[in-house]
C-alpha cells in the first residue's frame, strides 16, 4: 500500500509506496489520468499547468499484484 507520507504542491505529487507496489496512476479533476514514475519505495508524478491547488482534489489508484485500489489524496496525507 502507499504509505501516509505525501506531499502536493498542486501540479505534483509525491509519496512512498511499500514493496508490494506495481504502479500508481493519478485520476487528475478533468478526468487525465497520468501514470507515476515509481522507484526504490517512491512515486511521483506532475502534470502540466497554470494552476496550483489541485493536488487534493486528484484521487490515486494504487497498483499491487493483487488488485488496485482508489484514495483520495486528503486521505493520505500525515
Amino acid at each position: 500500500m502507499v504509505e501516509t507520507s505525501l506531499v502536493g504542491s498542486g501540479r505534483d505529487v509525491i509519496g512512498r509506496a511499500d514493496p508490494s507496489v506495481t504502479g500508481v496512476d493519478v485520476v487528475l479533476p478533468d478526468g487525465r489520468t497520468i501514470q507515476a514514475s515509481t522507484s526504490a519505495g517512491w512515486w511521483a508524478v506532475w502534470w502540466p499547468g497554470r494552476r496550483a491547488g489541485q493536488a487534493d482534489a486528484v484521487h490515486i489508484i494504487v497498483h499491487t499484484a493483487t488488485g488496485s485500489r482508489v484514495y483520495r489524496t486528503r486521505d493520505l496525507w500525515t
